[in-house]
């Protein structure tokens, strides 16, 4: 089974959890990632930590930083939070990451870049409210 196989630690990173959820769907991967993330979710905790700190910095040099990359890296932790509720509540501990959010958009005028913004913080919000997504 899948599942079995993703316990190996060098397979378990955020990267490999979005793109399950981005492969398998938002139901099927919710099923999945919540399997992974209840046997390993000490090994996924600093993998998530280590991109929301890369994200938030990179959302804090607003036009300077590279903010192509960080849409792509956004689109990842979207489906992810999507998925994995639980995600949430690691990138909404402090105030670091939310603040960073509002900086890029207040940042940077690129509206592909203002609604993975938007987009990113509504499911991190949702992802706080015991996941009750509407979409």
């Amino acid at each position: 089974m899948i599942v079995s196989e993703l316990d190996n630690p060098t397979l378990l990173g955020w990267e490999t959890l979005a793109n399950i959820s981005l492969a398998y769907g938002n139901e099927n991967g919710r099923n999945l990632i919540s399997k992974i993330w209840k046997t390993n979710s000490q090994a996924l905790e600093p993998s998530l930590g280590e991109v929301k700190k890369e994200l938030t910095k990179e959302l804090d040099l607003g036009l300077r930083g590279n903010w192509r990359e960080v849409i792509t890296k956004l689109q990842q932790v979207s489906h992810l939070i999507r998925a994995l509720p639980e995600a949430a509540e690691i990138f909404l501990a402090g105030s670091d990451f939310l603040d960073a959010l509002l900086s890029g958009y207040a940042g940077v005028f690129d509206p592909e870049f203002r609604e993975m913004l938007v987009e990113t913080t509504y499911y991190c919000l949702v992802g706080l409210t015991d996941g009750m997504n509407p979409l």
